[in-house]
């Protein structure tokens, strides 16, 4: 037959493919990438597992790989010394494959190994189950192995494990002892081993066995913790013969090995939002050789844990967890992806606090591992980006409408589906005005509801910012009139959000439009509404609300030993300040110099904004361009009597201004036939020389008209 098959082969060479195909190989690959298995002592079959038995002479067994240079294959050896597969690393093109199963002189019962065959290049997986036969006419011996686990840790080592074996039933007085070194030298020797006999002071065995009318009963065989003593570089041996009456009916070789584990520890911290909903993750379990299992710890184990380690967790509540008990995995899996999932429940755990929920997972009963998975909970909140105060200016021309707009932001990621809501309740809406006003001295009245409309604050999953914008309309308003509405978040309807407390008080005005300096009012000011950057002496700027003294502001450095107060943006400055009544469309102003006419302004950069930080330029006035005065008694335009045509307006550019700043660039020396300039911004005051050219200004009174 063989010899036929070499004459196919040299005359029809896709004759052999087919039949490469049909008998050794599943491999259907046509690309350059192939992997084939061939062998005149075993069946190559990929489909199934294939049983393979070994008589008790023992017998080699030979496959031969073909395979591309691309493709990685490997051999896998699982059970007993009995038999050796070669090679044990990965290999790549052609090859070949060797299993060599040894005799079995002491007529070992259920000897049994698996050879798994893989590529690189298909799914084809190539297994072969080995058993060995034995003479059921001698006296039955079998090998068993057991993995004796020795913990680092003593406390999680027992007093005593137990292997359980089984023996079958037989007929008189039954008893069970060990073998000594004589019969485990003569095991070696037949094998070709070195096991080291199992000290007796490790184990226990029961003096009988009862079998109660079964056919077959289970010995116990118990180890205990001097077994964990011994090294784990050695290979021990426990040699148990079951005998009856005087005769020996069965022998258990029973290899020990020994194995020191460390428990491994890991915490696993994960955010946990407290939104209404439950959470699952996943938590990456290894393959391990056994059955594997989760188990939670308990309260006791987990204080224990605290106390040895300075932890303080505390337990997430068991119906808190839906949790598997075993892990399955499948022969190619390295690991498998576990899902935990917690209830929503936790998110109304107290967040100050460390939650956990403590795993420890075992292989075949003994721990491997402690995971602890800590959720960060946290309440997502919600944060309305707006200033405290927004002022909004009405006219009372078309629509009558204006609007505000302002973001809501989320501190987290966005998963969900919510809606902000706003505080609609008039009683708490009044109650807001009300202290408004108490803090601020103010006397506002409360928007009526319905003339402030708020676009829709629903977000998406799409949504970490919504912008809010408000509709105030002028209908039914009193022109004039100092009205205010206070925008309060105050929840997420059904979602446990939190919302960030915060009021937006909106000041709206309604007022007819600024066209001329004639729609302007006169503003009575204050000493409290008046700031200068520099003042000389008692020159102060209170002097500016009479007419019969002045305020100037420093003259002399005296010697550079002070700070000459000289701006390096403004030089020297006046701020009027508006708090109590803001200013919504325009502002003018007009002055009086000094009657000493040494340092009258010369150049003025006008301001407006809220603070010193949003300051915007809005005008500029210029002594030959706007006439300003410099004489006694003279006003702007240069006239002895106040001429409003004669100022400018200067129109905000946002209404709500606080604060107007007048900055004075420079000054001009007017006395008798003096028309010098004095730069006051970028003054270096070091080079004063006591010669009184130190630049200054003087005013003696100040009007601002404004709407």
């Amino acid at each position: 037959m063989e010899a036929l098959m070499k004459n196919i082969w040299r005359i029809i060479p896709v004759l052999l493919l087919s039949v490469a195909m049909a008998g050794c190989s599943d491999d259907d690959d046509t690309t350059s990438s192939f992997f084939e298995l061939s062998s005149t002592d075993l069946e190559c079959n990929s489909n199934n597992v294939i049983d393979v038995v070994v008589p008790i002479e023992g017998q080699t067994y030979k496959l031969t790989v073909k395979s591309s240079v691309d493709v990685i294959w490997t051999t896998k050896l699982e059970g007993g010394s009995w038999i050796v597969a070669t090679p044990v690393t990965k290999q790549s093109g052609d090859g070949e494959i060797l299993i060599v199963a040894s005799s079995n002189p002491t007529n070992i019962k259920n000897r049994v190994a698996t050879v798994t065959i893989r590529n690189s290049v298909n799914d084809e997986i190539y297994r072969y189950a080995f058993t060995q036969s034995y003479d059921p006419n001698q006296m039955a011996q079998k090998e068993e192995l057991y993995a004796y686990i020795h913990y680092n840790e003593d406390r999680y080592n027992k007093e005593e494990l137990i292997y359980t074996t089984s023996i079958n039933k037989v007929e008189g007085n039954v008893s069970i002892s060990s073998l000594g070194q004589e019969e485990l030298d003569k095991y070696n020797e037949d094998n070709l081993t070195l096991y080291k006999l199992l000290p007796t002071d490790c184990y226990t065995l029961p003096n009988s066995i009862s079998f109660d009318g079964e056919v077959s009963a289970l010995l116990d065989i118990k180890f205990n913790k001097k077994t964990g003593d011994l090294s784990t570089s050695e290979e021990y041996m426990l040699p148990i013969i079951v005998s009856v009456d005087d005769r020996k009916a069965e022998l258990i070789w029973l290899v020990v090995n020994i194995y020191d584990r460390n428990i491994s520890r890991s915490v696993k911290q994960f955010d946990f939002y407290n939104a209404n909903q439950d959470i699952t993750t996943l938590l990456t379990i290894n393959k391990e050789e056994g059955e594997v299992t989760l188990s939670a710890f308990t309260e006791e184990e987990l204080n224990a844990h605290n106390s040895l380690y300075g932890t303080s967790y505390m337990s997430i509540p068991e119906d808190y967890i839906v949790m598997p008990a075993s892990v399955d995995f499948d022969d190619s899996d390295l690991s498998k992806d576990v899902k935990i999932t917690f209830k929503k429940e936790v998110g109304e755990l107290d967040e100050d606090k460390e939650y956990v929920w403590g795993i420890r997972v075992y292989v075949d009963g003994f721990p491997v591992s402690e995971i602890f998975m800590k959720p960060r909970i946290a309440t997502p909140v919600v944060t309305m980006e707006s200033k405290e105060y927004k002022h909004i200016l009405i006219l009372d021309q078309g629509e009558k409408k204006a609007s505000y707009g302002f973001n809501l932001s989320l501190d987290v990621i966005n998963q969900w589906e919510f809606t902000v809501e706003f505080e609609e309740n008039e009683t708490a809406l009044k109650a807001a005005v009300d202290k408004y006003n108490a803090d601020k001295g103010t006397s506002y009245t409360l928007l009526p509801k319905g003339n402030c409309v708020l676009s829709s604050s629903e977000f998406t999953q799409e949504d970490n910012e919504k912008l809010v914008t408000a509709t105030l309309s002028g209908d039914g308003l009193t022109l004039d009139k100092d009205y205010l509405y206070p925008i309060i978040p105050i929840g997420c309807g059904n979602s446990p959000f939190e919302v960030k407390e915060k009021i937006t008080y909106v000041h709206v005005i309604m007022e007819t439009k600024v066209e001329s300096i004639s729609d302007l009012r006169s503003i009575n000011l204050e000493a409290n509404m008046l700031k200068a950057s520099a003042t000389d002496g008692g020159n102060n700027v209170g002097n500016l609300l009479a007419y019969n003294n002045y305020w100037q502001s420093i003259w002399s450095p005296n010697g550079g030993k002070n700070d000459p107060k000289i701006d390096p943006v403004y030089g020297v400055y006046l701020d009027i300040d508006f708090s109590n009544k803001p200013l919504s469309q325009a502002f003018s102003f007009n002055y009086l110099p000094r009657n000493w006419p040494n340092a009258v302004p010369n150049e003025i950069v006008v301001y407006a904004g809220t603070s010193n930080d949003d300051l915007k330029k809005i005008g500029e006035l210029k002594y030959e361009d706007n006439q300003l005065p410099f004489a006694d008694k003279t006003w702007i335009g240069r006239v002895s009597e106040e001429d409003l045509s004669k100022l400018s307006l200067y129109s905000l550019k946002e209404s709500g201004a606080t604060l107007l700043r007048l900055s004075f660039i420079s000054s001009r020396d007017k006395t008798y036939s003096n028309n010098s300039v004095k730069n006051i911004l970028g003054y270096d005051y070091t080079k004063w020389n006591n010669s009184g050219d130190y630049p200054c200004v003087a005013l003696q009174q100040l009007k601002i008209y404004g709407k």
